[in-house]
């Protein structure tokens, strides 16, 4: 299961989210799996009022947050495949923060996602947010020549309903 929502935020809301994102303090990465070194940077994210317009279009019940903050990739960085979660209740949502007006064809950034023997991706739009079950295994992929800013929301959810 992956849901793709577009154009729930106006192009104002967009930009300060991006130059919160870009005003924050950031750490090392985290480790993608036991085995590989940490990629990218990230920052907790505690502002309540950006969290509550990201969940807003999912439309989340009974939903436990259970982490929330911000990944910075710079150019050319290396992340590897990983899953979130090995519980099937457990869901992600990453928010594409960047908005310049750039062709993101070529400068990249997807999300992909292995699916049986495809990798599928899911095209860096700003202001795109995708939802997924945890489990399955993925990865970011950065800009050639831009920091890439994603927001990620961990939860879990028994009761997930989507607006249509």
């Amino acid at each position: 299961m992956i849901k793709i929502f577009d154009n729930f935020l106006s192009q104002k809301e967009k930009e300060e989210i991006y130059n919160f994102c870009k005003s924050q303090g950031y750490y090392r990465g985290e480790y993608d799996r036991p085995e590989c070194p940490p990629t990218g940077l990230i920052s907790t994210l505690t502002n309540e009022n950006i969290i509550e317009k990201l969940v807003k279009p999912v439309n989340i019940e009974n939903k436990k947050i259970e982490r929330t903050y911000i990944n910075l990739f710079l150019p050319n960085e290396k992340p590897y495949y990983h899953v979130d979660n090995h519980t099937a209740d457990y869901k992600t949502c990453i928010y594409y923060v960047n908005t310049e007006k750039v062709n993101y064809m070529d400068e990249g950034g997807e999300t992909f996602f292995i699916d049986g023997d495809f990798k599928k991706g899911v095209s860096f739009v700003p202001g795109r947010m995708i939802l997924f079950n945890a489990t399955i295994m993925h990865k970011a992929t950065p800009f050639r020549n831009l920091d890439r800013y994603t927001i990620a929301l961990k939860f879990k959810d028994d009761k997930l309903k989507h607006d249509q």
